[in-house]
């Protein structure tokens, strides 16, 4: 095992160096290193060449020129690195020394033959090391040889390998496929037969038979078989299928041009297209089948699709035709594979553990025992089989198939199994090293995909191509969907679009994770282990050894382990993560480093000797305190990626940054006054730019932008005032920049008069794969024609376009034509303080009736807002009319509308009433008219959430709402002073109500009977309800969660509902002047974890024994009626509160101490004291070893804190709260303030 890694770890850091070796022929020329980099580049390649089968050859595994070769490859990389950071320098410093003799150019000694101050010494020096490489390749190459000629003698005795593509169980399955291809229809349209199932159930091969079948070729005129794997977008694939087509390169890169070409090819022809291992999901099933609706097809047309999952296509709306297209009906069948039977699984498995049909090997009868673990371990899946049988193929004794079983079974779950078998089998090196990284990230974290890829490039993982080839940010993508789609990633996060934005390694799989890459880490079974170097290494710190005569570094693991390590090993140490800082000294020792991960370490200044690591591909600074980055990091030339995400404290970056010439992802975010670095242009290598604000002085205008032509992904544009025409705008070439998915445009807020916005947005046409578009605080009263109808140059429709937001628009009096959008998601209309209405243009309806009678094409149902899920109106202060869409023939409107939100839009009296999908309903603010709530109440029928904010009009909610919305699951009710009741009565109410929550009605006296009947309901908060003078007191058994507060009249508790709420987990009851005691039966709710029962003057009875109250995590108490024995009640139950870890006591004036009980909460995390007549915190406040925060209120007579060495105890503290304790505030100040020695260390401290 370790020499198969060690094979997959040389082989891919070969194909690096031979990339690597690419370096510009003038430059070579001028050092004089052209002839050795050549013999260099002639001994990689041979070596490769040895290596292409690495996998299947059992010969060179055990070969001892291995781990040499390892070794002398990791020599050649650095010496090869090293000569590109010289071209580098030479290409950034040499161009400056020109403009400027008299500027001083910082020149770094770098490396051992680098030497600016004497070229001619340090050329000598890099010849002399590249020869002594080759002498030592041409060794290895020569033995090598030897060995090649030993196993080609070998192999003349090894049979062939088995037949490949029989297929197996699957004759019927091929039958029916076939039958419904060639089925005769009168339809004149395409279908598409997708075949769905689990990976390695035999899609493809299923898919190859049904292709390549007699009745299949006689049948279709054409035919063409495409492999989808690694393409997720519609672009891609299309681009993939009209490449297929005319076989030759396809340099269009817009969807709607491609679909032309497609259909200009395939016109009047009955074709076969088939779309092997395609990813589906619904954004881009809708997305996929919009423009294959556009191709007019013959009839009898196929597409044959096979797929992991079909639920996009299954969810598809196949019962009518998409919107706005005239187009026949789509025929949609899906063809679910299920596993093979034992005996057809188990006849693959012979097939491949014994030699395949007519080999030399004979066929043995299977053990039982051996029988039942092979059919568990396939479990029908036709791949699992072959790689089963294929792993225990050379080991004839079944003894020895039962000890693999066993220990494959033992070492991992059922789902893992079959995920080890294809990784076992993947033919790439890359592919392995890069899942095998992973391991660097903790157990179960949510890996970002983008961080991740740009970690594979830094570390050379993945195998660069030929010039006309992927962007290596591309092909990182492809490998990084191809583990996923193989199970060896999991999504865990994605984003509106339907795109995975991070991953996780599945726990059953993390450990073969580790288990590959624990060779290039150190080994937590064994870190004094000499026979391997460092290459990964992740800590909490790293430090000195102080052992004299040793070179060792102390790492201080992530788990608390403290390991010694030898400093010889950590020599090629190329990913290094810490979690605090490091010195300039110990840092200097990591001088091959690749990436280098610093994120929230807490570092308030960055050493300045990072500008010594030539070597730096990729940097992580995020979350951390320095001021300013020091100029050295701009010597890096080879870094590729610069994350500096989460600095607040950071306002400015280096000068020069622009020298860094590799820079291809610059991760950081700040607002509108961030001034940026000049030249930003000259970094034509970029990828990722988050925002570009625009300034004054030369090198900062928005001609920077026009120079980065590989910008991808979202960048924000701010200060577009200073763009002084339409000419200057267009330079930016945003139209040209079409992997920039998400853009906003931003103008100053709070400027004077109209200015130049219209023919600035004019020349900022982007183009039409666009997904997100953000305008903000501009200033026309009229947007420009590309906006209004949502067509660029003319032509082409922004169709894509999923996100739109016109936000602070303020005198933009017309809103664009967007119904007619159809992907359109999310719609945000926010401070568009100009706009009266919005009118039938709004919608497109009349105008695609209009365009439909002009071409002839037949009435049919129009449907608005095709895709629209989200709306959102805000702050429109002067919307008065939303009319209702009207058109003929009949219209659809708002068929997916999920979301809708008006608020602070006071004058709005009409809106549409017709929302058929609406689930959440959230109308904030409308002050003096409840019209538009009662035109929605009148038909809604599909509630979820409803949340009503500030409607002054409203006294009572009409019954209807309820009893036409049974699925309501939220209702929340806020501000809205003239309420006097929520319904007539609660039994209307669905028995959906999980959640109900009612504040600031002040004229709200009481709740409705019937509050049983809310037979679901888990959670109930009242508060602000000053006028609420009883509940109503009847059972509620689901409740969990219970809050009532500021209510002035409340006063008593309602006994029945808290006793039969046997699943309470938390109450929370203050701020009720009236209120005297809580209802008794508080000794059965053992579930309770949180109780808050506070500012209640006149309480006179408290729990009896908090010792009920075992699994308590959260108590807040106190500030009760005089009468109320509170301190013997504390001291009595605190020491059964072991679990607690949250903690408020509100005490009174004349209490003078602490209870000392207190401090045996080992678990208290927050500790918060309020209104004690204490004057000295006691120092056994040190004892409690978890305490993270320590808030202390009203607390007047208090003047001291604990010792010194007490407050030291608290190792874990990271906030100090002091409010309306004016004694003790200035000690607290000088002793934990800003240039303490608290300030170093993460700890804040907060005072009034």
């Amino acid at each position: 095992m370790e020499n198969l890694i060690a094979v997959a770890t040389v082989e891919n850091m070969l194909k690096r160096l031979f990339s690597s070796t690419n370096i510009d022929a003038t430059e070579l020329e001028y050092l004089g290193l052209d002839e050795e980099l050549k013999k260099l580049r002639v001994s990689v390649s041979r070596i490769l060449s040895f290596l292409a089968d690495a996998d299947q050859m059992e010969w060179l595994l055990c070969q001892p020129w291995l781990m040499e070769l390892q070794d002398l490859v990791v020599d050649a990389d650095h010496a090869v690195e090293e000569l590109n950071y010289e071209v580098l320098r030479r290409k950034v410093e040499i161009p400056e020394q020109k403009k400027s003799k008299t500027k001083s150019i910082k020149v770094l000694s770098l490396s051992s033959y680098f030497l600016p101050s004497s070229p001619t010494v340090s050329r000598r020096k890099c010849k002399k090391k590249l020869r002594n490489i080759n002498k030592k390749f041409e060794g290895i190459i020569k033995f090598a040889t030897v060995g090649d000629e030993v196993r080609r003698i070998l192999d003349r005795t090894v049979t062939d390998s088995p037949e490949v593509g029989r297929i197996v169980g699957r004759g019927e399955d091929v039958a029916k496929i076939v039958g419904i291809l060639t089925m005769q229809r009168t339809t004149l349209c395409s279908s598409a037969l997708t075949i769905e199932g689990l990976a390695g159930l035999g899609k493809t091969t299923l898919a190859f038979h049904v292709y390549n079948h007699s009745e299949i070729s006689r049948h279709f005129a054409m035919k063409w078989w495409i492999s989808a794997a690694g393409e997720f977008e519609t672009r891609g694939i299309f681009k993939l299928i009209l490449e297929e087509l005319t076989e030759n390169s396809v340099s269009v890169h817009g969807v709607h041009e491609l679909v032309e070409k497609l259909q200009r090819i395939t016109e009047g022809k009955r074709y076969l297209l088939v779309l092997d291992n395609l990813y589906l999901d619904d954004n881009f099933y809708d997305s996929f089948v919009h423009y294959i609706s556009q191709i007019e097809s013959r009839e009898g047309n196929w597409w044959l699709i096979t797929t992991r999952d079909a639920t996009g296509l299954r969810n598809h709306p196949m019962s009518r035709c998409l919107p706005n297209f005239n187009f026949p009906r789509w025929h949609f069948p899906i063809i679910n594979l299920s596993p093979l039977d034992e005996e057809n699984c188990l006849a693959i498995f012979k097939e491949h553990a014994f030699g395949g049909p007519g080999q030399a090997l004979q066929q043995q009868e299977i053990q039982p025992e051996i029988r039942r673990y092979i059919l568990d371990i396939c479990e029908g899946i036709p791949l699992a089989a072959k790689l089963l049988g294929s792993l225990l193929c050379m080991k004839a004794d079944q003894k020895q198939w039962f000890l693999i079983l066993k220990r494959l079974t033992d070492s991992c779950g059922d789902m893992a199994l079959n995920s080890r078998l294809v990784f076992y089998q993947m033919p790439s090196s890359s592919l392995k090293k890069c899942f095998a990284y992973c391991s660097n990230f903790p157990k179960d974290h949510g890996i970002d995909k983008e961080q991740l890829v740009q970690l594979w490039i830094a570390e050379g993982l993945i195998e660069p191509e030929d010039e006309s080839a992927l962007d290596l940010e591309d092909k990182g993508y492809e490998l990084f969907y191809i583990l996923l789609h193989h199970c060896l990633l999991e999504a865990a996060k994605k984003d509106i679009y339907g795109n995975v934005t991070h991953c996780r390694v599945p726990d059953a799989l993390y450990r073969l994770a580790v288990s590959h890459s624990r060779y290039d880490s150190i080994d937590s079974e064994n870190p004094t282990r000499k026979d391997t170097l460092v290459r990964y290494l992740r800590a909490q710190s790293i430090e000195q050894d102080d052992i004299p005569g040793e070179c060792n570094l102390i790492v201080h693991s992530m788990d608390g382990k403290i390991q010694r390590v030898e400093a010889s090993r950590m020599l090629n140490v190329s990913t290094l993560i810490l979690k605090s800082n490091i010195s300039d000294d110990l840092l200097l020792n990591f001088k091959f480093l690749h990436v280098l991960n610093l994120s929230y370490a807490d570092i308030e200044e960055l050493s300045f000797s990072i500008g010594n690591l030539v070597h730096l591909r990729y940097v992580d600074l995020s979350g951390n305190r320095f001021k300013v980055l020091h100029e050295s990091i701009c010597l890096l030339y080879n870094l590729e990626t610069l994350r500096l995400l989460e600095c607040p404290s950071l306002k400015v970056l280096p000068m020069d940054i622009s020298n860094l010439i590799s820079l291809r992802h610059l991760h950081f975010y700040y607002d509108e006054e961030f001034q940026m670095p000049p030249k930003m242009g000259l970094l034509t290598s970029l990828r990722t730019l988050l925002f570009y604000n625009l300034g004054l002085e030369d090198g900062q205008g928005i001609k920077e932008l026009g120079y980065l032509k590989n910008l991808r992904g979202k960048i924000v544009i701010r200060k577009l005032e200073l763009v002084s025409s339409k000419e200057e705008a267009e330079f930016a070439d945003l139209f040209g920049k079409i992997l920039v998915y998400e853009l906003e445009y931003h103008w100053s807020d709070n400027r004077n008069g109209i200015g130049n916005d219209r023919i600035v947005l004019e020349g900022l046409q982007p183009h039409p794969e666009l997904k997100s578009l953000t305008i903000r605080n501009y200033m026309g009263y009229e947007l420009p024609w590309w906006v209004v109808n949502m067509q660029v140059k003319r032509s082409f429709q922004l169709d894509n376009l999923m996100e739109l937001r016109l936000i602070n628009c303020k005198r933009l009096e017309a809103l664009p034509m967007l119904g007619q959008m159809p992907f359109l998601q999310y719609l945000e209309l926010s401070g568009l303080a100009n706009v009266t209405r919005i009118g039938q243009s709004f919608y497109g309806a009349n105008y695609l009736a209009l365009l439909n009678r002009r071409n002839g094409i037949p009435q049919t149902t129009i449907t608005v807002f095709p895709a629209l899920k989200r709306l959102k109106l805000d702050s429109m202060p002067n919307l008065i009319q939303w009319m209702e869409a009207q058109v003929r023939p009949p219209i659809e409107v708002f068929p997916c509308l999920e979301k809708l939100t008006i608020q602070y839009c006071p004058r709005l009296s009409t809106m549409p009433y017709h929302f058929p999908a609406v689930k959440e309903l959230k109308i904030p603010f409308l002050v003096h008219n409840s019209t538009p709530l009662a035109n929605i109440c009148s038909s809604v029928t599909t509630l979820t959430e409803l949340c009503l904010y500030g409607i002054s009009e409203v006294t009572c909610l009409p019954n209807s709402l309820f009893s036409s919305n049974p699925k309501l699951e939220i209702l929340c009710i806020s501000s809205c002073p003239n309420l006097t009741h929520v319904v007539p009565s609660f039994h209307n109410f669905g028995t959906s109500l999980r959640q109900f929550s009612i504040n600031g009605c002040n004229r709200l006296s009481e709740l409705p009977q019937g509050l049983n009947h809310l037979s679901c309901l888990e959670s109930l908060s009242i508060e602000e309800c000053h006028d609420l003078k009883s509940l109503p007191d009847e059972q509620l058994k689901f409740l969990g969660f219970l809050k009532i507060a500021y209510c002035d009249e409340l006063g008593h508790l309602p006994h029945q509902m808290i006793k039969s709420a046997i699943n309470l987990r938390s109450l929370r009851v203050s701020h009720c002047p009236k209120l005297c005691c809580l209802p008794l039966h508080l000794d059965n709710k053992t579930l309770l974890s949180s109780l808050w029962i506070s500012n209640c003057p006149q309480f006179f009875s408290v729990p009896e024994d908090l010792r009920l109250f075992s699994s308590l995590k959260e108590l807040r108490i106190g500030c009760f009626s005089d009468s109320v024995q509170f301190e013997s009640f504390i001291r009595q139950g605190i020491p059964n509160l072991q679990e607690l870890h949250t903690m408020g006591l509100y005490g009174l004036p004349q209490w003078t101490k602490l209870p000392h009980e207190l401090q045996q909460l080992q678990a208290l995390r927050l500790l918060f004291l309020s209104d004690f007549g204490i004057k000295a915190l006691p120092n056994w406040l040190g004892k409690l070893s978890s305490l993270e925060e320590l808030g202390l209120y009203r607390c007047k007579k208090l003047k001291d804190m604990p010792s010194n060495e007490a407050m030291k105890s608290l190792t874990k503290l990271m906030r100090l709260s002091i409010f309306g304790c004016p004694l003790v505030k200035k000690k607290c100040l000088r002793h934990y303030g800003p240039g303490s020695g608290w300030s170093s260390r993460k700890f804040e401290l907060y005072t009034d």
